[in-house]
């Protein structure tokens, strides 16, 4: 029998301002004390003037 036990993820974030988009990526580890921070990954992408 094979088991599969989620021992880590990752979540995407993605965040719209008036200038700009603001992308995360963000590595995620379980514990036995929950979920923990592994690693960010983020960038800025600016908006073409008038949109």
């Amino acid at each position: 029998m094979l088991i599969f036990q989620t021992k880590a993820d990752q979540a995407r974030l993605e965040i719209e301002a008036k200038t700009h988009f603001s992308h995360d990526f963000i590595s995620l580890l379980k514990t036995d004390n929950g979920w923990k921070k592994g690693s960010k990954i983020f960038y800025r992408e600016n908006k073409e003037p008038g949109s």
